[in-house]
């Protein structure tokens, strides 16, 4: 039986001490969340992530009904088991019609109740089936790019698929990152691939608007409202109405226009500066922020109302020191950019480019290539191009070797990397059985046996090859 995450949402601390004994040497990896909004956090940054929501109907914060609701707004295939002692009629129709799938009481038999999540899990496999592995690298490649994103990372292809679900949905989003990352750019895959996809796009960054124009910029004026107002003016809202207005950096917005601007969200109407006439608006909101707008409300610098209003859907952009395995092809796109030359780089100058901490993330990365394409003398960026912070990082660890001159020698040289790790992992458990080898694998690395096949069928990995050749030795 292959492994799956699950959910377990419930205010009581012996609930999750006792669940964490019974799950223990199970196929049921356990992620524990303490009040109906903890766990609305945790799914909101990760929906694809958690198979089934074990989820208690009663606690202080939000009841598990109301939990229920909001998690299948965020993903309607969700499969959501409440768990509970309360076995009234009442709680039972409250949570089955808000959409919980099943019914699980928490003295059950430990027998049942695994045989039964068990039945869920293969349920989910059934509706996700479109959302397995992509069967190579390359398919991998190949969906990320028609998201318009550049890459091969785990963390790359999870945000492609989540906005692949989130697309049917019209709900508001926020995008958390660093700056650099990519959050304007995950913004308009949003848009892209969502139903008002063919409606006008438009972006605020919300550091950048006074606190004077926040009103005008947003709501419009009409001629005459204040001194210099010679002519009306439409704003923001009703620019892009039926559209999507994308809120960057919206942590960095003054506290009194986050009050104007939860009023226009919650009431979904704006009035024009020098008008009392309310104008109706259909308006969807993504939003970005570079801060952590958590620890921005408990320091009194961020509404909490407009928080929940904005964080419906949440992703996580990684900074590009976690997704290291798509600088290369990054680099690759950037280097194309400049048609009038046929650029390539050294694999020894793409290792440090690699190993280097980049805290301007992508942003820096495509300024780099930038300088160096305008700067260059030949059409080969190598070492002695990069400045000195590329050898100042104490990571930068690399070896000189052959210049690249297409992105399929960076690729072959990455499947020789991964080849070379896996026979050493297999020649650390030499001394077992294949079937144990094989175990030991799926557990370590938290892969499927199907996963784990294709992968060696990828890389032409034969374990008995492997043990033949040491035993041998």
């Amino acid at each position: 039986m292959s492994k799956f995450n699950l959910l377990l949402v419930d205010d009581d601390l012996l609930v999750h001490e006792t669940a964490k004994e019974e799950f223990a040497g199970t196929e049921v990896k356990l992620f524990h969340a303490h009040s109906g909004e903890e766990g609305l956090d945790l799914f909101r940054k990760s929906p694809l992530k958690f198979p089934i929501v074990l989820l208690d109907y009663s606690m202080p914060d939000v009841l598990g009904d109301k939990v229920t609701e909001q998690i299948l707004t965020i993903n309607p295939k969700q499969l959501i088991v409440i768990y509970s002692a309360d076995q009234t009629r009442d709680t039972l129709k409250k949570t089955l019609q808000a959409g919980a799938v099943d019914f699980i009481e928490k003295d059950l038999d430990f027998e049942i109740k695994i045989d039964k999540l068990r039945e869920h899990f293969q349920k989910w496999k059934t509706l996700y089936a479109t959302y397995e592995e992509p069967k190579n690298i390359n398919e991998k490649r190949e969906y990320i790019n028609s998201f318009n994103f550049e890459g091969q990372s785990d963390d790359l292809y999870r945000i492609c698929k989540q906005v692949d679900l989130l697309s049917p949905k019209d709900v508001t989003v926020l995008i958390n990152g660093p700056s650099g990352t990519g959050k304007n750019d995950l913004a308009k895959a949003i848009v892209q691939n969502s139903k008002r996809k063919d409606y006008p796009f438009r972006t605020v960054n919300c550091g950048a608007i006074s606190e004077k124009l926040f009103e005008s910029e947003f709501f419009g004026h009409i001629k005459g409202a204040f001194t210099d107002a010679n002519q009306d003016k439409i704003g923001l809202f009703e620019s892009c109405n039926h559209g999507t207005l994308f809120l960057d950096e919206i942590g960095d917005l003054p506290l009194n226009m986050q009050v104007k601007l939860l009023r226009a969200l919650q009431d979904q109407v704006i009035t024009k500066v020098g008008c009392t006439k309310e104008i109706p608006i259909n308006v969807r909101i993504i939003a970005a922020t570079n801060k952590d707008l958590e620890e921005e409300i408990r320091e009194k610098r961020f509404r909490e109302d407009l928080y929940y209003r904005i964080n419906v859907v949440s992703f996580e952009m990684p900074s590009l020191k976690e997704r290291r395995e798509d600088i290369p092809l990054l680099v690759d796109r950037f280097l194309k950019e400049d048609e009038t030359r046929d650029f390539s780089i050294t694999l020894h100058a793409l290792n440090y480019l690699k190993t280097y901490s980049w805290p301007g993330n992508i942003r820096e990365l495509k300024n780099e290539i930038n300088s160096f394409t305008a700067l260059a003398l030949n059409k080969v960026i190598n070492v002695e191009n990069l400045p000195a912070k590329f050898f100042n990082d104490a990571s930068s660890t690399v070896e000189n070797i052959e210049e690249v001159k297409s992105l399929e020698s960076v690729k072959l040289k990455q499947v020789e990397i991964e080849r070379s790790y896996w026979q050493q992992v297999i020649l650390k458990h030499r001394k077992l059985s294949v079937p144990q080898i094989i175990q030991e694998l799926m557990e370590k690395h938290e892969m499927s046996r199907a996963t784990l096949y294709r992968k060696f069928k990828e890389l032409n990995i034969k374990i008995e090859s492997i043990k033949e050749v040491t035993n041998a030795v």
